[in-house]
Order: C-alpha cells, then structure tokens, then sequence
C-alpha cells in the first residue's frame, strides 16, 4: 500500500500544480486561442526487433500566451507503454497567411515516463521536440519528431489539434 502512495501522490500533486497553473494563465491572459490535443501515432525508423508502442493515445492542453507562444502540458502512453506526462512551452512561426495554419516550431519543457539509466523510471527529462502544424485554428494535424534515441532509431508523432 505504501509503494502505491508513493506513485499515486506525486502524479495527484503534479496534476493539481498544472491545472492551478494553467486556470490563473487562462484568467491572467490577454490572448485567448487554446486548444485540445488528441495524441495518437507514431513511426519508429529503424526499430529493428525491438516491438515499440506506436499507438501513444492521450490528451493535452495548448493554451496561447504570446502571438507565437503556446503553454503545452498532457500527458500520453509512451514507446515503452509508460504514462508520459509533459509540461513546456511551443515557439513557433506560420508561414502561411489566412485562415490556413502551416507552422514549424519546437515544444521545449520536462517530459516523465522514460527510464534513465542514472535515474528511476519517475525521473523528469528535458524536453526538445522540433514540430510541424497544418491546418486551421478549429483543427490541424501535427507531426513532431524526436531524433535518434538508442543508436539510429528516429521517431515521428502524429496528433490532432481541435480548438476552443
């Protein structure tokens, strides 16, 4: 029963510091654009034998704070099959014009659910992850890429962004 304290409280506290955080950034805000974030595939290249998870479903939260600046917070199932949860923030640019959304930019932040080897699995990780939006305020698709882990493994994520 105590190992379960252990693992349950801190996810209960992180997830409460978030959601504190993020109701005072949506009161405090002069820019309103937010959007929910439905994670759902990923393309390990050369995997080799290792079989990873690449159906990684979750939801997180995109809220606007700058022109160019998203607060990014979710969390997701991992290659391993792990809860993953993410905090950072997203620059990025567009360079399309109208109603059409075609940005590149970068999620930067803490990221949990990875093993490291100097660490425990609960560990919190650095965060960079290059991106790439298409679509429209209401919906885009968004493709990210995390390059090579565990020698010339290369990773590409797919989710769905839905506004608010």
């Amino acid at each position: 029963m105590n190992k379960l304290v252990d693992i349950v409280m801190p996810i209960s506290m992180y997830i409460i510091s978030i959601s504190t955080f993020m109701i005072a950034l949506a009161v405090i805000s002069e820019v309103s654009a937010s959007e929910i974030e439905i994670h759902g595939l990923s393309h390990h290249t050369n995997s080799g034998d290792f079989d990873f998870n690449e159906t990684n479903l979750g939801l997180g939260y995109n809220h606007n704070i700058h022109k160019n600046v998203d607060l990014s917070v979710g969390g997701f199932i991992n290659s391993y099959d792990d809860t993953s949860f993410y905090l950072g923030f997203t620059p990025k640019y567009d360079f399309c014009s109208g109603s059409v959304r075609c940005e590149v930019g970068a999620i930067a932040g803490l990221v949990t659910g990875y093993d490291n080897e100097f660490t425990d699995a609960s560990s919190v990780q650095p965060l960079i992850l290059p991106q790439f939006v298409i679509g429209t305020d209401r919906l885009n698709l968004k493709m990210r890429y995390i390059p090579s882990i565990e020698g010339n493994i290369n990773v590409f994520t797919f989710s769905i962004g839905v506004g608010l």
